[in-house]
């Protein structure tokens, strides 16, 4: 964008094409947020980035969700002196999801209920994780192999149908 390949609306459009969010807190206290300052100092260029992406999405939620007026104070990106990067990764994303079904729901109606209502198709669960078999074979690798002196090497690769099997 700095060397005019291409213009905001075209840099932005790819942006909000190309990012997922995952939030991996429910609670607004711990969602991660920058000391403007701070911010400012280390990434000048970003910030002056982010600081326009706020202004677009504030004057984007007056004109085209006037409902949603009086919740800019709660949805702003830049607040109380302070960058909100879980703000700025919902704004930026195609898809926000939380860690499990549970804490994508309260996302939906508790944390980020704002931005759920205005952009409802935006949320959506994926539960994330690590399989329990690639767990199992990175951490305890002797416990691994003797299920599978046990049981034979399938559970790693088709554990229902081991399961199954099993219970047979």
């Amino acid at each position: 964008m700095d060397e005019e390949r291409l213009s905001w609306d075209d840099a932005w459009n790819i942006t909000t094409k190309v990012f997922a969010y995952t939030n991996h807190t429910t609670l607004s206290e711990a969602m991660e947020t920058w000391p403007i300052e701070m911010f400012q100092q280390l990434l000048p260029r970003i910030y002056m980035i982010v600081h326009e992406i706020n202004e677009r999405f504030c004057q984007r939620i007056w004109y085209d969700y006037p409902e949603f007026r009086e919740q800019i104070p709660e949805m702003t990106i830049i607040a109380r002196g302070k960058i909100h990067m879980a703000k700025l990764a919902i704004v930026g994303s195609f898809s926000v999801n939380g860690v499990a079904k549970l804490h994508t729901e309260i996302l939906k109606t508790r944390e980020m209920k704002y931005f759920y209502q205005m952009d409802l198709g935006k949320f959506n669960n994926k539960t994330n994780g690590i399989a329990h078999r690639r767990w199992l074979l990175q951490v305890n690798p002797k416990l691994a192999s003797l299920i599978t002196e046990v049981i034979g090497p399938n559970w790693i690769i088709f554990p229902r149908l081991v399961a199954v099997n099993f219970k047979n």
